[in-house]
């Protein structure tokens, strides 16, 4: 039996249903199932209640649950701790971040961080939420820049701020029309971030739309920022963008000023709150005292 085995598991016990688990994973959905097998087969008893129309947890897989939960927490402390002795002694950084960190507050944090550690190793690695979380909870990332809260005494989130949606599109799109409300349109193409790429983006515009009696067609779901902003850029729809991003739109892209109030996005700093690294000890009070001065404007 592997680690592996238990993580995907818990997933499945945690969404009792094999897609959003294998999406959670970042997997697919026959891995899976292939996996819960193999892991029944080792075990000797049947943990997963197939029968019904909702997949559910045997009294066996209850009782399995307890302990694989208490396994991989184990797990990762180990390998945590191992992974915060090496760091120490070597003075490395794992980060993980979204394209809006890489162009607001990386800049500054990895500027005061040289400066403090001339011979520091940061390594940055460009991730979507479900993957960064993911990454530090396996001990393979040290800080994240993520829309996520995690909501866990093992993790410090620190929220550095919210920024506006706007409403965007091409002039070719919009064609002289003069949109003021999304009910107008809410019948042509929309381009949306991926549900699995940006959870929070995603559920955000879900819960607008829901609240304003919406329902939007979602013609293209995307899976980077970039691949959002070309397609954006190429008038291929109307679409919600984080403010941070209206630099990367060319001149024929216009904000929409509408009546409904758009949602606004947060991003969060997370990191093991038990961390010995003192680099990102340091790290970690740079990004404290950010989020101190913008409260003081």
């Amino acid at each position: 039996m592997e680690l592996r085995h238990l993580r995907y598991f818990v997933a499945l016990a945690e969404e009792l249903n094999f897609t959003r688990a294998a999406q959670k994973l970042c997997t697919v959905q026959p891995s899976l199932s292939q996996q819960i097998k193999d892991l029944e087969e080792e075990v000797g008893v049947q943990l997963i209640d197939r029968s019904a129309r909702k997949i559910a947890l045997t009294l066996e897989g209850q009782g399995f649950l307890k302990y694989a939960l208490e396994a991989i927490k184990y797990a990762e402390l180990a390998v945590a701790h191992a992974r915060q002795i090496a760091n120490q002694s070597q003075q490395q950084l794992f980060i993980g971040v979204l394209h809006v960190a890489e162009m607001t507050i990386i800049p500054q944090i990895i500027q005061r961080v040289r400066a403090q550690f001339p011979q520091v190793d940061l390594k940055i690695r460009s991730l979507s939420c479900s993957e960064q979380v993911q990454a530090l909870k396996n001990s393979e990332l040290d800080l994240i820049f993520s829309r996520v809260c995690i909501d866990d005494p093992v993790y410090t989130s620190t929220m550095l701020f919210e920024e506006k949606l706007l409403f965007v599109a091409h002039q070719n799109y919009i064609a002289h029309r003069n949109i003021q409300d999304l009910r107008q349109i809410q019948n042509d193409d929309f381009i949306v971030c991926d549900q699995f790429f940006s959870p929070v983006f995603y559920q955000r515009i879900e819960d607008f739309t829901e609240k304003e009696n919406l329902k939007l067609q979602y013609k293209y779901q995307v899976t980077n920022a970039l691949q959002h902003i070309n397609l954006i850029n190429m008038g291929l729809g109307w679409s919600f963008i984080p403010e941070y991003a209206r630099q990367l739109l060319n001149s024929n892209v216009q904000s929409i000023e509408l009546k409904q109030d758009l949602p606004t996005l947060p991003l969060y700093a997370s990191y093991r709150t038990d961390a010995e690294n003192p680099v990102l000890q340091f790290t970690a009070k740079v990004i404290q005292q950010s989020v101190q001065q913008q409260v003081s404007k």
